[in-house]
């Protein structure tokens, strides 16, 4: 949730630092042209941060205190958390009971709705297990800091465990070092190598990742037949590896 754009961030920092300015001194300040400073303006105006105020023939701008920038930032957020809670409870009554669906299936396209595809993983995880079929090196290329800064930290603290089935390289060594405060059993099959792919299973749901760097694609499919076949394949490579 953003409160506010980089741009509105800048002139509102710049306001404070000179108390307060006409539209050419904010300029001179930001660097910013006049046009978008307007319009900038404009909305910090309408959000209630900034006042223009009338002064000697010309127009200044003054922001308001910082303990009332605190006050409104909080209610901002207690908008959106209500907000919020109107649309899931729209959206939940509109959609049939899940019980009800023999299968869903969801897209995903881009770095970050596969990061959030990620943390499905986590959700809910009745089993507290994640079975994975990763292509190591391709999966570091493309999500590496997402890995190692967030989503394994959020999987380690929610007690999530991972068997693991990857083609030997040194990411792969390295991993297996750590192992332990991974919490994750790993094994070594080289039939993934360039496999350019992760599957993940959990619960009743098969996660899909193609890790094309300049846009990776998922797929997420909640099905129990589909997920047990996955399961039992899984399985029979994991015994024989």
């Amino acid at each position: 949730m953003e409160l506010l754009t980089d741009r509105e961030k800048q002139v509102f920092f710049a306001l404070h630092k000179l108390n307060t300015a006409t539209v050419q001194g904010i300029a001179k300040e930001t660097l910013i042209n006049r046009t978008a400073l307007y319009h900038t303006l404009e909305l910090l105006t309408t959000k209630g941060l900034v006042t223009p105020l009338k002064k000697d023939f010309t127009t200044v701008f003054q922001p308001i205190l910082l303990q009332d920038f605190e006050l409104w930032s909080k209610k901002q957020v207690t908008d959106m958390e209500s907000e919020l809670k109107g649309m899931k409870e729209t959206i939940s009554a509109s959609e049939k009971p899940e019980s009800n669906l023999y299968s869903q299936i969801h897209y995903y396209e881009g770095l970050e709705p596969i990061q959030r595809m990620y943390y499905n993983t986590l959700r809910d995880n009745e089993r507290k297990e994640i079975l994975a079929i990763t292509d190591y090196s391709k999966a570091y290329g493309t999500m590496s800091d997402f890995f190692e800064k967030e989503y394994f930290p959020d999987r380690v603290k929610k007690g999530i465990t991972v068997k693991s089935l990857l083609p030997a390289s040194n990411l792969g060594k390295r991993d297996l070092a750590r192992k332990k405060e991974l919490l994750r059993e790993m094994k070594v099959n080289d039939v993934f190598k360039d496999f350019g792919i992760e599957i993940n299973v959990f619960n009743n749901d098969v996660m899909i990742v193609a890790f094309d760097e300049k846009k990776p694609t998922g797929i997420m499919i909640k099905n129990a037949i589909i997920s047990e076949a996955f399961r039992r394949i899984f399985t029979f490579i994991w015994e024989r590896s």
